[in-house]
């Protein structure tokens, strides 16, 4: 059998979000208008879509991002030395 560990609080938190929103912060950066953002309390991620909305992060989205991340780097890169 698995052993699996699940907290015990993780409901209670999810409940709190669900009835007084959630408390998201920035955890990347992808772009100057593209973040990826993590509730305080629940532990949720979202990022914001193509229209501007949030979206739960999942692994799609989040391959999306780092693809969009890694263009706006080099083109970044690029762009400075070019500067120069």
């Amino acid at each position: 059998m698995k052993n699996t560990f699940t907290n015990p609080r993780k409901p209670i938190k999810m409940a709190l979000c669900s009835l007084f929103g959630h408390k998201y912060s920035i955890t990347k950066k992808i772009t100057n208008f593209v973040n990826e953002y993590k509730c305080a309390c629940c532990y949720q991620e979202v990022s914001e879509g193509s229209n501007g909305k949030l979206e739960l992060l999942t692994k799609k989205n989040r391959e999306i991002n780092q693809c969009l991340r890694n263009f706006f780097q080099k083109r970044n890169q690029r762009l400075n030395t070019s500067r120069l």
